[in-house]
């Protein structure tokens, strides 16, 4: 999805951590029966510690018996350097991506089952994936045997005196669970990160990447603003990497706007710019957080060498589509420019229209989609959803892209809202004959008074976006966690989707663009979605349980989202837009449903971009 690092870089630090890290510590306890027990010495320098008071003694063994012998087995721990902190940080990103079935939900403390005897719950907060309950004695972990600096004993840990456990039948007490015994690649990122924590003042390229690859781990969790702070901590970094190039690229920009493939140190930070841009991007997208500063050279940044990129390890596809999801990130900052830049917007001598401005919008995405589109990507708009995931990402954020430039006209038919000034060159309404002119498709039922039929298309586009903006991951193995770089974003931007799609259908006007079918079709795959993705922990779930309310109160859910095994046609991938809607509900109670402010459909300020 983002080729940040060279594989055989990777390859290299990967032997280079195994050589270095120490190697595991034996200690027997084997004593030898031949010589007497006031002659046998202690194997370890150490003293031996005393008996716990009230312990009992433990039966001796004869003199002729032989001891029992066992190995104790320490891991060792890696050097703390930015090289090992990213093999395991690339350890810790790889387990989880491998796991595709739901993740864990973090384990709940001692007495979080009572909501008012745990700590967090009184603070309003849910507690971090990585801050689990504290370790118990033999418990053991799915980790590789690495050790975790989660360890710590604390005033927690169970009395080694065994009556004042209340143990009185001899069974030993269950291990106590922890967070790294269920989610994936946890004990890799928590030592990774524990080193990482001393390395705050390096200014380095791997120290980008493992910021980066930090905060990829806590997206695969859904926790978008720990990944944004990872990653906002990576672009920090890459602007001090980068400070004394900047003119230099500019330059380049200003030219054929690519590096040479032998600039092998240039590529390397053009790509790990592009990609912290569009992780930041994406999740600025989403939530009002503060932007680093890498976003402001947008404009003097050259792409990285296409060539250098396949060169050193990654195919053609994976090539294509970054550049394709590149190509997508300036147009969206383009579409922000436009239409939602104030100072356009309200400043009468404009002299390009807002209409003109979609047609030249249109003409860099819609138009040209099979030039910029790789051929191993193209897509017919009656096609089924992609089954890969590569080209499930750029069809969402293609469609996302045109949600947000037809959004403007669906708010403004939901909410009765007056069009901007100058949206169109001619502000006489058309009339019917020249319908098929203006390429303008509104179904064959009336226009109220006062409606431009102009605008009316433009929002029947709107929700013909976000209908297939919702279904771009529907062609996936269903039950089983999609990898994105932002997991939170894409729910939540598929939640307001279905929220503006609920107060269309509920519409008057709009109601003639939103089938029922396909409506149900979209809430049940997407509660499904949340099923495998939304924890106790998360807002994710509160969202689930929104759009489950929803769907219920509208009569969508034709059978319950977790059992259900068809979505007419959803399941086989199609998502039409139908021209009238078989049945539809009162309009009285749902009649002005809307995102709230700051979500992926009507936000302002998030329009500069979409979902991964």
């Amino acid at each position: 999805m983002h080729p940040i690092m060279i594989p055989e870089e990777l390859d290299a630090l990967v032997v280079l951590f195994l050589k270095e890290i120490p190697q595991h510590k034996q200690q027997s306890s084997v004593r030898s029966s031949s010589n007497p027990k006031f002659v046998s010495q202690p194997t370890s320098a150490a003293p031996s510690l005393p008996e716990a008071v009230g312990a009992k003694r433990k039966r001796q063994l004869g003199g002729d018996d032989p001891a029992p012998s066992f190995n104790i087995f320490k891991p060792g721990h890696p050097f703390r350097s930015i090289k090992s902190a990213i093999v395991l940080l690339v350890c810790a990103l790889g387990k989880i991506c491998l796991h595709k079935q739901r993740i864990p939900d973090i384990v709940r403390e001692q007495g979080e089952a009572q909501p008012h005897r745990s700590p967090s719950m009184r603070n309003g907060g849910a507690m971090s994936p990585i801050h689990g309950s504290p370790p118990g004695l033999n418990s053991h972990s799915q980790s590789s045997g690495l050790p975790s600096p989660q360890d710590p004993c604390d005033r927690t840990m169970p009395s080694r005196r065994a009556p004042m456990q209340g143990n009185s039948t001899g069974v030993r007490p269950t291990p106590i669970k922890r967070n790294y015994d269920g989610i994936p690649g946890l004990e890799y990122f928590a030592l990774a990160t524990d080193i990482l924590g001393s390395h705050l003042g390096g200014i380095d390229l791997k120290h980008v990447y493992a910021w980066v690859l930090a905060g990829l781990y806590h997206g695969q969790l859904a926790r978008a603003v720990e990944s944004w702070a990872y990653i906002k901590q990576g672009c920090t970094v890459l602007q001090e990497v980068m400070r004394t190039s900047i003119y230099r690229f500019h330059e380049i920009k200003m030219g054929d706007g690519y590096v040479p493939q032998e600039s092998r140190r240039d590529n390397q930070v053009l790509l790990a710019y592009w990609t912290c841009l569009q992780l930041e991007s994406d999740i600025l997208a989403e939530l009002p957080l503060s932007q680093s500063p890498i976003l402001q050279y947008e404009d003097n940044m050259p792409y990285p060498n296409t060539t250098f990129v396949t060169t050193y390890g990654y195919t053609a596809e994976e090539c294509g589509s970054y550049f394709a999801q590149l190509h997508l990130r300036r147009q969206l900052n383009e579409i922000h420019s436009h239409l939602y830049n104030p100072d356009k917007i309200h400043r009468p001598s404009s002299p390009e229209t807002i209409d003109e401005g979609l047609h030249g919008l249109q003409t860099q995405l819609k138009t040209s989609r099979d030039i910029w589109v790789p051929a191993a990507f193209r897509w017919h708009d009656d096609e089924p959803p992609a089954g890969d995931i590569l080209s499930a990402r750029l069809r969402a954020k293609y469609w996302g892209s045109q949600a947000i430039i037809y959004r403007p006209f669906v708010r403004h038919l939901l909410e009765k809202e007056p069009i901007p000034y100058g949206a169109y060159k001619d502000p006489r309404l058309p009339r019917p004959e020249s319908f098929h002119e203006l390429a303008i498709n509104i179904g064959d039922k009336s226009v109220p008074e006062g409606v431009d039929p102009r605008t009316l298309n433009y929002a029947r586009l709107g929700i013909e976006a976000l209908i297939q903006s919702t279904s771009a991951f529907h062609g996936m193995p269903r039950k089983q966690r999609i990898i994105v770089t932002n997991i939170f974003g894409t729910a939540h931007a598929q939640w307001g989707n279905l929220l503006t799609l609920a107060a269309c259908y509920t519409d008057p006007l709009l109601t003639r663009f939103v089938d029922s079918e396909v409506l149900s079709g979209l809430f049940r795959r997407t509660i499904e979605f949340f099923d495998v993705i939304a924890h106790r922990s998360s807002p994710l779930k509160s969202e689930r349980n929104i759009l489950f309310g929803l769907a219920s109160d509208l009569s969508l859910l034709r059978e319950d989202p977790p059992t259900s095994s068809s979505f007419s046609s959803m399941t086989s991938g199609t998502t039409p837009v139908a021209t009238s809607a078989a049945s539809h509900p009162p309009t009285s109670h749902y009649g002005n449903i809307c995102p709230p402010t700051g979500s992926s459909i009507f936000a302002s300020h998030h329009a500069h971009s979409s979902r991964p």
